[in-house]
């Protein structure tokens, strides 16, 4: 039950992070360009 929670909680994270920064995007649209 405490690791299901713990995985909950860093997939959680995880969406957050990828939610959250758009230079991270930006970086990989940039990239993808060259």
């Amino acid at each position: 039950m405490k690791l299901f929670t713990l995985l909950a909680f860093l997939s959680l994270i995880a969406t957050y992070s990828f939610a959250q920064p758009g230079s991270l995007d930006l970086s990989f649209n940039d990239s993808g360009k060259f």
